[in-house]
C-alpha cells in the first residue's frame, strides 16, 4: 500500500521500483515492487521470493554494492 502511494505522489513508474528486505514482513513489499532484492543474510524463504540477492549484508554496504552493479548493468 505505502509503495503505491509514494509512486503516485512522485509519479514513479512501477518498472522503476526496487525494494530491499530480509524478513517475512518484507514479502508484501516485494510484491509491490518491480525489482525485489533479499539481503544475503535473509531467511531462505525470503531469498526464494526475491528476484535478486545481495552479496553482502547491510553492515557491509550490501544495498550500495547491489545498486552500483545493478544500475551500471541497466545503462
Amino acid at each position: 500500500y505505502f509503495i503505491g502511494e509514494v509512486m503516485k505522489i512522485y509519479n514513479i513508474d512501477f518498472e522503476n521500483t526496487i525494494s530491499f528486505g530480509d524478513q517475512f514482513n518484507d514479502l508484501s513489499m516485494f510484491e509491490s515492487s518491480f525489482t525485489s532484492v533479499a539481503m544475503c543474510t535473509s531467511r531462505k524463504e525470503v531469498i526464494e521470493k526475491a528476484k535478486y540477492k545481495t552479496t553482502c549484508g547491510c553492515n557491509k554496504e550490501g544495498v550500495y554494492k547491489f545498486l552500483k552493479k545493478f544500475l551500471k548493468n541497466k545503462n
